[in-house]
């Protein structure tokens, strides 16, 4: 299997990669630069935006998108203007949100997680319905919530707690209320740490092993598929795209690498593509109407949007150099 390099552009901890079928495009971010990247497959363009704080999540609407930044989430119109909030969070010191995904009736899952270096929890995995308001807290006590996804027909959700290194299945019902949990899989110590997922449409779930230099399959069954070796440590979170959803996009991160480690992993911190066989699952793009997500408040931040060119991102590369980790 063959596995390239989609952009030219190196994020410090490059995650959350999206297919928008409206624009045929990749959208990623680099979480401690707080830059959104959209890539187009093929030619490698990347339009990039630079939000000016941390960012977790984006998740595409057809006016607009949703964003994590902090524990809030904040609405990102389409027109340029800058992001506006939509939902906060109970604020827990030392937390930020994390990876979310849709389910088909337009509610988001999202989770939360401790900053490195800082005492603080437990973290959780949280439900906000369309309309906003007060989200509700469906799974408790978790160390660090991680990748989202769910199964083809949407009665079932897959998610990673990365602190105890397993993968769990959860059924809900039509209400998104959580009726039946079970594990999937444990991540052996020293196969790297279990990041983001994506499932594809036989229903197998694909884990990004953070530090273990590939992506594994698991069939719904718990059953271990297949497994994508990849020329880089550091693999975070993995989507499927492209034409008939027939490529798997994998983002990856740096900032874990000295300057030697960089060297040896040239394609450390971009973002790669492969074929592997198999297609994704269409239920995971189902997205709410963006006039269910709305608000009349300005955020402070002014975005800045730029092409990244390789002369370019270089300097952008130089400029975030002093950005703090807070994977």
């Amino acid at each position: 299997m063959i596995v390239t390099p989609v952009s030219h552009v190196v994020a410090g901890l490059g995650e959350g990669p999206v297919w928008d079928p409206e624009t045929d495009t990749v959208s990623w971010v680099d979480i401690p630069r707080g830059v959104l990247h959209r890539t187009t497959p093929g030619t490698g363009r990347t339009v990039s935006r630079d939000l000016g704080a941390p960012l977790a999540l984006y998740l595409p609407l057809p006016s607009g998108a949703v964003l994590a930044r902090g524990d809030d989430l904040l609405f990102l119109p389409a027109d340029g203007a800058p992001p506006r909030p939509w939902v906060s969070f109970p604020h827990r010191a030392n937390m930020r949100l994390n990876d979310g995904a849709w389910d088909q009736q337009g509610r988001l899952l999202i989770g939360t997680m401790v900053l490195p270096g800082h005492e603080g929890g437990p973290a959780g995995l949280w439900r906000v319905d369309p309309a906003g308001g007060e989200p509700v807290e469906l799974v408790r006590g978790l160390g660090l919530s991680n990748g989202i996804a769910w199964s083809p027909e949407g009665t079932r959700f897959y998610h990673v707690d990365t602190s105890t290194r397993q993968v769990r299945g959860y059924e809900v019902d039509a209400h998104g209320d959580i009726t039946a949990e079970s594990v999937l899989a444990r991540i052996e110590a020293g196969a790297g740490n279990p990041d983001g997922i994506t499932v594809d449409a036989e229903g197998h779930v694909w884990v990004c092993l953070f530090g273990g230099w590939a992506v594994r399959r698991y069939g719904p069954d718990g059953s271990r598929t297949g497994e994508l070796r990849l020329p880089v440590q550091y693999p975070t979170s993995c989507a499927f795209g492209g034409e008939g959803l027939r490529t798997l996009f994998v983002t990856t991160a740096s900032n874990r690498l000295d300057e030697a480690g960089r060297r040896a992993q040239p394609w450390a911190g971009r973002l790669l593509a492969c074929e592997p066989g198999v297609r994704g699952a269409p239920g995971v793009l189902g997205r709410p109407p963006a006039s269910q997500v709305t608000s009349t408040s300005t955020s402070r931040v002014t975005p800045v949007f730029r092409v990244l060119t390789p002369a370019t991102a270089g300097k952008e590369q130089a400029h975030a150099r002093g950005v703090p980790r807070i994977r």
